[in-house]
């Protein structure tokens, strides 16, 4: 029989460790001067807030995994992992009529 993860405790657990994390990661932010749409730099409660809205969103979903802002909320059902990071990245959106010429054609 195949069991389903327990959402709602990986929550529990997930908030638990909110409050330290975003205090961790927040200086990252104003070294980085990263800023988020609508409040600039954020502020540790701003980053807590993210945080805890991912974590309602994944319980209350079947996300394996939700990101947003350099934030990520998951969980490796095979490791039994939750997990909380920050990671700094850079993306880059295609155009399909400027990279993809002739795809789809």
């Amino acid at each position: 029989m195949k069991k389903k993860i327990n959402r709602e405790l990986i929550g529990e657990e997930l908030r638990a460790r909110v409050p330290m994390f975003a205090r961790k990661v927040q200086p990252i932010y104003k070294m980085l001067e990263w800023k988020w749409g609508g409040c600039g730099i954020p502020k540790t409660k701003d980053i807590e807030d993210h945080l805890y809205k991912h974590i309602d969103d994944f319980v209350s979903e079947e996300y394996r995994e939700t990101s947003s802002g350099g934030l990520t909320i998951g969980y490796h059902k095979g490791d039994m992992q939750a997990y909380i990071y920050f990671s700094v990245e850079e993306n880059i959106y295609f155009m399909p009529d400027k990279f993809f010429k002739g795809v789809g054609e």
